[in-house]
């Protein structure tokens, strides 16, 4: 069985992955810090290089994007993905412009604020309000940093489009999406899904963008699915 790598979303550590792991199961499981740089090609490039010689490829959000990018230049490598709150587009130059004011107001209300801000606008209604999860987001953020968070919404804005990619990646992929992301909703992974040659979506109920940390559980039964398929591609695989 191929071991699961997950890379974790903006302003998210390892730690994010930590319940999704613990309700997965699985022997072989590693979360891999994002490399701090503000050249989303090199990022892509130097997590491609630390691949096992075969994995399955999980990502959230930035790093979702980051999957996409990696099968471009490994594709060898990936036995499947999990793409979870993944959009395949580059961003609109709104959408860039949006990340440097980000940027800019965080730079002024700081880490603890931005992490508050973004748990208002991204989880889910169930869990937004519950003060546990909301402080691990602000302790990921503190983590973070607001300089390494400034380099990767530089490497966001700057990040290719990856829609062409969709119908030649041939392994197993899983699109996961919340019933209430306002990110990428629940329509975007349906298409992106459709996109793909062996594609399949997932909508989990009552949750947000950060499926990780509100709603490990369903996640992890999600991902047990695509790992499931994957075993029996490689054994039938030529």
């Amino acid at each position: 069985m191929p071991p699961l790598v997950f890379l974790p979303g903006l302003l998210c550590t390892p730690a994010a992955c930590e319940q999704t792991f613990k309700h997965l199961a699985m022997a072989c499981a590693e979360a891999v810090a994002l490399p701090d740089s503000d050249d989303f090609a090199a990022i892509a490039e130097k997590l491609a290089a630390q691949l096992p010689e075969r994995c399955i490829l999980a990502g959230h959000s930035m790093g979702s994007y980051l999957c996409l990018e990696i099968w471009r230049r490994r594709p060898e490598r990936i036995a499947g993905m999990a793409l979870i709150s993944c959009t395949p587009r580059a961003d609109t130059p709104e959408a860039a412009t949006g990340r440097q004011k980000a940027v800019a107001w965080a730079a002024k209300a700081g880490m603890t604020a931005l992490a508050g801000v973004i748990a208002d606008q991204m989880l889910g209604a169930a869990r937004r309000n519950d003060a546990a999860l909301r402080a691990q987001i602000a302790d990921m953020a503190e983590t973070v940093g607001h300089a390494t968070f400034a380099r990767h919404q530089t490497a966001l804005a700057a990040r290719p489009d990856n829609s062409e990619l969709l119908a030649r990646i041939d392994c197993p992929v899983l699109a996961v999406t919340g019933s209430e992301d306002s990110v990428t909703p629940p329509e975007t992974a349906r298409a992106l899904a459709a996109a793909l040659p062996r594609g399949r979506h997932v909508e989990i109920p009552c949750a947000g963008h950060l499926l990780p940390l509100e709603a490990p559980k369903a996640l992890a039964e999600a991902i047990a699915g695509l790992v499931a398929e994957c075993a029996r591609h490689e054994e039938t695989a030529p």
